[in-house]
């Protein structure tokens, strides 16, 4: 019986392309201005994580109207960037278990503080599954913050996908940095219509 939900699963996974977005606006007419500041701030020090920071910058400055606070300012306004944030969520084992109010958000907003952000989307990916030997999955989570009053306006959570071996689906990456710059694409694009920001 696990050996066949094993496999729907797989099955699931390869007739979907590599993100599945679900953001979340919490806090309505948060309409910002154009050229509103925004960072984007990691959660963790992976490599992937820090990765999928760096997508999302070049996303944010690509497709929005947000001026946006490059990460390598972000690194040289604070010696200790990136460190470990305490996130949303209480576990993190095959599948992220969140819970909102946990995130230590005086520490995000420190660092959005440092480079004079109004506003701060801060990122973990605390799971990493691998099913049958060739399909991948990251899954993320994300908090938008307003920096002036530190209160919650959006959140987010993906799932991204990549595939080694043989694969059923269109537009499925292959490669983890290919499934990332997916997952950037997709999160950047709804939060900016969410939030009336599209360029």
């Amino acid at each position: 019986m696990k050996k066949i939900a094993v496999i729907i699963l797989t099955m699931v996974l390869f007739l979907q392309t590599s993100c599945i977005p679900t953001y979340y606006s919490v806090k309505t007419n948060v309409l910002p201005a154009p050229n509103t500041k925004l960072v984007v701030v990691t959660g963790m020090f992976d490599d992937s994580t820090t990765d999928f920071a760096e997508l999302l910058t070049q996303e944010f400055q690509r497709k929005t109207r947000f001026s946006v606070i490059p990460q390598k300012l972000l690194k040289r306004n604070n010696k200790h960037y990136p460190i470990k944030i305490k996130g949303p969520f209480t576990s993190s084992f095959f599948k992220i278990r969140e819970d909102y109010r946990l995130t230590d958000k005086e520490k995000v907003l420190k660092y959005a503080r440092s480079v004079q952000s109004d506003f701060v989307y801060v990122v973990w990916i605390p799971v990493s599954n691998l099913y049958k030997g060739s399909a991948h999955e990251f899954r993320i989570i994300g908090q938008m913050l307003d920096v002036k009053t530190g209160r919650e306006v959006g959140r987010g959570k993906y799932d991204v996908h990549w595939f080694t071996g043989a694969y059923i689906g269109w537009g499925a990456a292959r490669t983890h940095d290919e499934a990332l710059k997916q997952g950037a694409t997709f999160a950047v694009k709804e939060i900016a219509e969410k939030m009336k920001m599209v360029k």
